[in-house]
């Protein structure tokens, strides 16, 4: 296991996230999490769940598909990752979903920049 791997391991692991299908691949680190949507909140909020998965609230209603756009946004702007980078993997009609996150390692963007993204969003 490389060293990235090993960081968002236990960084996912200390927060209290649990991950799944962690890959590396050519300047990337690629993992799945789950997530309890909750559309049409009057507040936008993160949290955790009991099981690891993060739990969000969001304004976006569930009409036309709107909700999970969304979400994806919301994940990737928590993540510091473009949208692009998110990707709902199962749940599109259900509140339990599965999204893939893609971390890109640039000059800009390496490990420490995910790990205290992470911190900042996910540490209470």
């Amino acid at each position: 296991m490389s060293n990235s791997l090993e960081l968002i391991s236990q960084k996912c692991q200390d927060l209290g996230i649990k991950i799944f299908s962690i890959k590396e691949e050519p300047d990337s680190l690629v993992f799945g999490l789950d997530l309890w949507a909750k559309p049409g909140a009057k507040v936008e909020k993160l949290l955790l769940g009991p099981s690891g998965e993060i739990i969000l609230y969001i304004k976006e209603k569930p009409i036309a598909g709107a909700a999970n756009k969304g979400f994806t946004k919301k994940l990737a702007k928590k993540f510091g990752v473009p949208a692009s980078n998110v990707e709902m993997i199962g749940g599109g009609k259900s509140k339990f979903k599965r999204f893939a996150i893609r971390l890109t390692f640039t000059n800009h963007k390496d490990i420490n920049y995910y790990l205290e993204k992470m911190d900042k969003v996910f540490s209470k």
